[in-house]
């Protein structure tokens, strides 16, 4: 098993529970409780759903810097859905499975578990059909809070002023 950053004794005496190992389900045994959790990253290319050349640095990193588990971001298990492609790695095209079997063979000789954040797209639109979309009926949220007022009408909120009572 690879080495990871040796944390002070020090701190796990003042953070006890932080440093103290976790169980989860009968197989999974954290060695303590700092996770990486799932969150964009810009490391998937967004024309093959790719990860990027940065992506098994950037784990291989988090893995000697101590984490206790990693999970990968949102990623789609389809590709029949339109999505935002830059945010999600394309797990349905086994180019994606193979390339990430390297990253996920790293992040386990560390002796860390990890795992992926799956979700289907559902009503997410391309940013195209969003702008066409806001074109057409409007944001409410466009301007400042100071000089749009429109848009409390429609979620049923009156303005607040200082003449009211």
């Amino acid at each position: 098993m690879k080495k990871m950053v040796e944390i002070p004794a020090v701190v796990k005496r003042k953070y006890p529970n932080l440093f103290s190992p976790l169980k989860i389900g009968p197989n999974i045994t954290l060695q303590h409780r700092i996770i990486l959790s799932p969150h964009w990253n810009a490391l998937v290319d967004p024309t093959t759903y790719l990860p990027n050349e940065n992506f098994y640095g950037y784990y291989k990193e988090r893995c000697e810097g101590g984490v206790a588990w990693v999970i990968f971001p949102n990623s789609s298990p389809s590709g029949t859905e339109e999505y935002y492609p830059a945010t999600t790695m394309g797990w349905w095209r086994d180019e994606v499975v193979d390339a990430i079997k390297k990253t996920i063979d790293m992040v386990h000789s560390y002796g860390i578990p990890c795992s992926a954040q799956f979700s289907m797209p559902g009503n997410h639109q391309t940013a195209l059909r969003a702008l066409k979309c806001l074109e057409q009926r409007g944001h409410p949220w466009s301007g400042t809070m100071f000089n749009r007022t429109d848009w409390m009408e429609q979620v049923g909120l009156q303005e607040l002023t200082e003449d009211d009572d």
